[in-house]
C-alpha cells in the first residue's frame, strides 16, 4: 500500500507540477493573445482613423473640385460674354468701315462725274479749237 501511495504521490505531484507549467503556459498564450488584440484592436483604430481622414480628404477634393468646376464655369461665362462684346464691336466696326467707304465712294464718284464731265467739256473745246485751228489755217493758207 504504501508503495502503491508513494507511486500516486509521485504521479500527482508530477501531474501538479505539468499542470503549474500548462497553466503558466496558458497565462503566457493568454497574455500574448491579449497584447495581439490590443495590436488588431490599435491597428483597427488606425485604419478606421485612416479611413475617416481619406473620406475627409475625398470630400474636401470634392469640394475643391465644385469650387474649381464653379469658377472655370464663370471665367467660361465671362469669356464667351467677353468674346460676343467683341464680335459686336467687330460687327460695328465693320458696319462703320462700310458706310466710310460707302461714302468715299459717292465721294469718289461724284468727283468722278465732275472730272469726267470736265474732261468731257474739255475734250469737246479742244476739238472745237482744233476745227478753228484747221479752218484758220486753211483760210490763211487759202
Amino acid at each position: 500500500d504504501e508503495l502503491t501511495s508513494a507511486k500516486d504521490l509521485s504521479v500527482r505531484a508530477e501531474l501538479e507540477e505539468r499542470l503549474r507549467e500548462s497553466e503558466k503556459a496558458a497565462a503566457r498564450a493568454n497574455k500574448e493573445a491579449a497584447m495581439a488584440v490590443e495590436a488588431l484592436e490599435a491597428e483597427r483604430e488606425r485604419w478606421v482613423e485612416e479611413g475617416e481622414q481619406w473620406e475627409r480628404r475625398g470630400q474636401d477634393m470634392e469640394a475643391v473640385h465644385v469650387e474649381v468646376l464653379a469658377r472655370f464655369e464663370k471665367e467660361a461665362a465671362q469669356a464667351r460674354q467677353r468674346a460676343e462684346l467683341a464680335e459686336a464691336s467687330a460687327r460695328e466696326w465693320e458696319a462703320r468701315v462700310k458706310d466710310k467707304a460707302g461714302e468715299k465712294d459717292k465721294e469718289l464718284a461724284k468727283v468722278r462725274g465732275e472730272r469726267g464731265s470736265e474732261v468731257v467739256t474739255l475734250e469737246e473745246q479742244l476739238a472745237r479749237l482744233t476745227k478753228q485751228h484747221h479752218q484758220l489755217q486753211t483760210e490763211f493758207n487759202g
